[in-house]
């Protein structure tokens, strides 16, 4: 193994060992690219804790599930009830089971999930997914975003080391994919007076409305907001 793979695969452990830690309760933890493209033809999963691992690749084999929409859409999902949930009527329990024996039991525990979004390059996803003995709280998506923003300067470091030039001009377009979204989100937020969480949705049809990918959307929202200013 390449050791710039090492490194990212010992990045991934050690963010999932501290959402575990933020988390004690969780039964799985994963980091992954459900929808994927160029260069990786199949969904990849980084690292995985717990059941997490066995959740990613029963979701990579129907095609759904949380992490799937999350990638798809760009947006947070969460459930309270995984395997009922009528949004993947393909997840189930017993086709997770099969694929993963060994971790059954752990398996049957699981009821709520959330994943999170993040690095988007190539038309890759990243998404940070956890699955829990109960339905999801805000606090459990807050603990996702805190260990996302290490994903993303891990990622964009490796990015960043590629190439003399191409590498750097990567990664700085991640990350500022990544920063502008944040900033629309508060462009709405001071509009709207709303609520972080309103201010993802609105910034999503907005993309969906333009026919646009949510970075790009934001992008513009940011550039006129500060148009405006001048």
């Amino acid at each position: 193994m390449r050791t710039k793979d090492s490194w990212l695969e010992g990045l991934m452990r050690v963010v999932l060992h501290g959402i575990s830690g933020d988390l004690p309760g969780a039964l799985g933890v994963s980091v992954s690219a459900p929808r994927p493209r160029s260069p990786h033809p199949r969904p990849v999963v980084f690292a995985g804790r717990g059941v997490g691992r066995a959740l990613e690749e029963t979701q990579q084999r129907a095609n759904t599930g949380p992490s799937a929409e999350a990638a798809l859409g760009g947006a947070p999902v969460s459930t309270a009830d995984l395997w009922g949930d009528r949004r993947w009527p393909g997840l189930s329990l017993d086709r997770a089971a099969a694929g993963a024996p060994n971790r059954a039991d752990a398996l049957r525990a699981v009821r709520g999930a959330a994943a999170l979004p993040g690095l988007r390059d190539n038309g890759s996803r990243l998404v940070l997914a956890v699955y829990l003995p109960e339905p999801p709280t805000a606090a459990a998506q807050a603990v996702l975003r805190r260990h996302e923003r290490l994903v993303a300067a891990g990622v964009a470091a490796l990015v960043a080391t590629a190439g003399p030039r191409t590498g750097t001009d990567r990664a700085l377009d991640l990350l500022h994919g990544r920063d502008v979204v944040e900033q629309a989100k508060g462009v709405l937020v001071a509009r709207h007076g709303t609520d972080s969480a309103t201010a993802w949705e609105m910034l999503r049809e907005l993309g969906v409305a333009t026919d646009a990918p949510v970075e790009s959307a934001a992008d513009r929202l940011v550039r006129e907001a500060e148009q405006e200013r001048e």
